[in-house]
């Protein structure tokens, strides 16, 4: 048979690190908690990180429906995550 390609289970960018098995998000060692759709949100964007991703594209993969250009769920899903990082950052 095929070899299985193991799937990508934690992204590291500098201090930042998010465990998709653990679903642990920690910034220079310390956990970030998160709720489950803003883990699921920073782990798309961190997976497609140098990719820009539409905000049609996030908020289908994340909503589950048509973006109608009004909806500002993703927006301020983001909002969140930037905050609770920025915290802890310097």
């Amino acid at each position: 048979g095929q070899p299985s390609v193991k799937a990508i289970e934690e992204l590291k960018f500098g201090d930042l690190s998010i465990d998709k098995t653990s679903r642990i998000v920690k910034l220079s060692g310390v956990e970030i908690v998160l709720t489950s759709h803003e883990f699921e949100l920073l782990w798309l964007l961190a997976s497609n990180a140098g990719e820009v991703l539409s905000r049609e594209h996030v908020h289908q993969h994340m909503i589950g429906r048509e973006y109608d250009g009004l909806d500002r769920t993703v927006d301020v899903r983001v909002s969140r995550i930037r905050k609770k990082l920025g915290a802890y950052s310097d």
